[in-house]
């Protein structure tokens, strides 16, 4: 049986049919319906960003599911079951010797049981309140759960930075090649990925306070998305090739997510 995470992984072409089909319209419509033109790039904009913020969060329970259905909790790495314990034992904001004693006896009672992860604890909902708009902030909190900080240094100069080189043949290429190498390493439990395959290296603990790309991208879609969806801005200023663009950057960073969440669930 295939793992959740190669299922979620091998929709992300089907779950893009619907923004290609608005963007090829558009194209058609460019020169001879601006009306028409308009709305089909405004409303590609709004998918685009729709469909980063529900594949945040299938990719969270992908990962659960699989955990719970091919491994132990007692196996697991000790951030996801921090993240699970800290749920039940006191509010984010507590702190403190006993607040960790707590986490750290009931982590210890678990592993003696059968226990199975619960999704909620992993996303933004829960802890954080119910803003879900994937906003650098929140992808970083979600991913945080997971014991990855500051996701976007992760990816930071590595090999999925070619998306922002303008090189649409390069980053169609890359594309495809993460799509095989995730499908290949995930058909299976466990995942056989490996992050520096493409680049991609954990961050030392020192924090870097200059923004990447990534996240100079993020902010700005998530800007037009805001702008579009709340009536403040009733123009439209994008072309077919931003759409394009925007789209390929969204789907590259759901390959980096994936990759370094799968790995992150593997790893101590």
């Amino acid at each position: 049986m295939t793992t959740f995470v190669y299922d979620l992984v091998n929709s992300i072409d089907d779950r893009w049919h619907e923004v290609r089909i608005l963007v090829e319209r558009a194209a058609e419509e460019q020169h001879t319906n601006s009306d028409l033109y308009d709305a089909l790039c405004r409303a590609s904009v709004l998918l685009i960003v729709a469909h980063l913020e529900g594949f945040i969060k299938e990719s969270a329970k992908a990962i659960i599911y699989d955990l719970n259905k091919f491994s132990r909790f007692r196996d697991s790495p000790s951030a996801l079951k921090r993240t699970f314990c800290r749920s039940f034992v006191g509010a984010v904001q507590e702190e403190g010797k006993d607040l960790e004693a707590r986490i750290k006896k009931l982590i210890q009672t678990l592993e003696g049981l059968e226990t199975q992860f619960l999704v909620e604890p992993f996303l933004i909902e829960t802890s954080y309140g119910n803003n879900k708009t994937p906003s650098p902030h929140v992808i970083n909190r979600i991913c945080s759960n997971f014991g990855v900080r500051n996701i976007f240094s992760w990816l930071n100069n590595s090999s999925l930075d070619i998306v922002f080189s303008g090189v649409s043949s390069e980053v169609e290429l890359l594309l495809s090649k993460l799509r095989s190498y995730i499908l290949s390493k995930t058909v299976d439990y466990p995942y056989g990925i490996n992050i520096s395959d493409f680049g991609i290296i954990r961050p030392d603990s020192k924090h870097n306070e200059n923004r990447s790309f990534w996240e100079t991208f993020l902010d700005q879609l998530v800007r037009y998305r805001n702008d579009i969806a709340h009536g403040s801005s009733l123009n439209n200023s994008f072309s077919v090739e931003d759409l394009i663009e925007f789209q390929n950057k969204v789907i590259m960073l759901k390959y980096g997510l994936i990759l370094i969440l799968c790995y992150q669930s593997m790893n101590d």
